[in-house]
């Protein structure tokens, strides 16, 4: 079974794909916080980070979590990329499968000065659902 990460990831990335464009779609891995690697990135870009989840036990084989799902959007320097919030909130929110509740916008905050570039963090909240594998107790 795939893990509700990579889930989330795959349904998110594929909503992101729906929007032409964004020429890129990756993990949040830092990508833009090294000066040589902001240039072998084609922009606008999305990354995605699942920033914490919260777990709680419901039955002997299922967790239920609250998690945070952030977008970053890097967009360069033209002020046309603003439509991109828009577009990217448009396509993500109330995204859901059966693994996870739909997303929901939590807030949206702009990261440019720290990269020096027109971007922004999108928060989304869900609930997810992580089913266990059965153990046996003796």
């Amino acid at each position: 079974m795939t893990s509700v990460r990579r889930e989330l990831l795959y349904e998110v990335r594929a909503r992101v794909a729906t929007i032409p464009d964004i020429r890129f779609f990756d993990w949040q891995k830092g990508q833009f916080e090294e000066s040589g690697s902001k240039n072998a990135i084609p922009l606008p870009a999305c990354l995605m980070e699942i920033s914490s989840i919260n777990y709680v036990d419901r039955m002997q084989q299922l967790q239920e979590g609250r998690a945070v799902v952030s977008l970053y959007l890097y967009m360069g320097q033209g002020l046309a990329g603003l439509s991109l919030i828009d577009a990217v909130v448009e396509a993500v929110q109330w995204l859901r499968s059966e693994r996870f509740k739909p997303l929901s916008q939590k807030g949206e905050q702009s990261i440019s000065r720290k990269c020096q570039m027109l971007a922004y963090r999108l928060d989304f909240e869900t609930r997810i659902y992580n089913p266990l594998k059965r153990r046996f107790v003796f």
